[in-house]
């Protein structure tokens, strides 16, 4: 029997198996062979943070790879954000910039919006960004902070929604007063900054006293309006002050503190025809001086003397020494006389008789007065009767 010897082509064997395992920058193929056959297809697996350009790569004939494994690095294109910008590192990054997987944008608003959601994003490695987009939408607030109790807020004339940083200002109702609280702005959706004002009971303490002089309430507080008179002592006079002081607003009262100033009167003018006994310029309260009228007069009030006053003045009017009447005709009084002129002193007039039954033989008719009040004869007349 005769041997044959096979001979085995190695060449052959190998030139099936045409493409190598491929090398290439940051991945590798997903396989555990070595060598490939024409028409193999094989997974592309890349390195963190890079990404294949084809997810597979086939064996070629000419022992060449198609299409070429390839890794390219993911990045995550910046979106834009209408009324608002994203950073990066604190920095403002522009929309569409690329940027590498596990770079962290955070979502900012232009002044007067605010981000809905307002979370950070991070780019994934497969190119897109975690978190949704978010929207920046107007800061408003709805309506105004909770009711201020015994006060309210001036919005300015404006109503609700209000818009960004819109400011209002608490008040109180009269009587109280604002013992907490400021402006307050509209700083976020619904939100207002500050805090909640208080509004408490306007209430004074009793005044400080002052030098000669009391106020007529005895209490220690009073509340908003109360009044307070304040007055002097005998001899001063409140000087450029208030008559009446109020509570107006906590520890205050309207007006300055009283100054009681000590009386005095100034010498009163002369007076014609008579004299004030004053001899000084200046008196005190209470000093006395005596009028005096000339012979023939008399102070037309019957006044004989005037006082200084507390509020600085002789009284409401200054004496007049006007000359006196006669009133008396008991000195010329006559069977023959039927009317008596109305005389002052000095004066002279005539009186009227009966001429009917009366003659006038001597004398005169003229009658003058005296500083006695009383009529006087100038030249007597003698009557006689009439004869028939």
């Amino acid at each position: 029997m005769v041997s044959v010897l096979k001979i085995v082509d190695f060449n052959h064997c190998f030139s099936l198996e045409v493409c190598t395992l491929p090398t290439f920058a940051n991945g590798q193929l997903t396989t555990n062979h070595t060598f490939f056959k024409s028409g193999s297809e094989v997974a592309v697996t890349c390195s963190s943070t890079y990404a294949p350009v084809s997810l597979t790569t086939t064996c070629q004939s000419d022992r060449t790879w198609l299409p070429s494994p390839k890794c390219t690095q993911v990045t995550c294109s910046v979106p834009s954000l209408l009324n608002g910008y994203y950073v990066l590192n604190n920095g403002k990054v522009t929309a569409n910039s690329l940027l590498s997987v596990e770079s962290v944008i955070t979502p900012i608003c232009v002044v007067g919006y605010t981000p809905i959601p307002s979370t950070a994003r991070t780019c994934q490695s497969d190119g897109q960004w975690t978190e949704p987009q978010p929207t920046c939408i107007a800061i408003t607030c709805e309506s105004l902070p909770i009711n201020v109790l015994d006060g309210h807020y001036d919005a300015g004339g404006s109503s609700a929604p209000f818009m960004y940083n819109h400011r209002i200002t608490p008040s109180c109702n009269a009587g109280y007063y604002l013992q907490r609280g400021e402006e307050r702005r509209c700083t976020e959706i619904n939100v207002w900054s500050g805090e909640n004002p208080v509004c408490l009971p306007i209430t004074c303490t009793h005044p400080n006293n002052y030098s000669h002089g009391s106020y007529n309430g005895t209490q220690t507080v009073y509340t908003f309006g109360s009044t307070l008179i304040p007055s002097c002592q005998t001899g001063y006079t409140l000087n450029n002050n208030d008559n009446v002081r109020i509570c107006v607003n906590n520890n205050t009262w309207s007006g300055s503190k009283p100054e009681c100033h000590i009386v005095k009167c100034t010498a009163p003018p002369t007076i014609e025809h008579g004299s004030l006994s004053s001899g000084k310029d200046v008196f005190d309260a209470e000093a006395v001086i005596t009028i005096t009228c000339n012979y023939g007069y008399e102070e037309e009030n019957g006044l004989t003397s005037l006082t200084c006053r507390d509020d600085g003045t002789w009284g409401s009017s200054l004496p007049r020494c006007i000359p006196i009447h006669c009133n008396d005709s008991s000195d010329v009084t006559h069977t023959a006389i039927t009317d008596y002129p109305a005389l002052a002193f000095g004066e002279v007039g005539n009186v009227s008789y009966n001429a009917t039954f009366f003659n006038l033989k001597n004398g005169l008719l003229q009658v003058n007065c005296s500083s006695e009040r009383k009529l006087s004869w100038i030249n007597p007349p003698e009557f006689g009767e009439q004869i028939y």
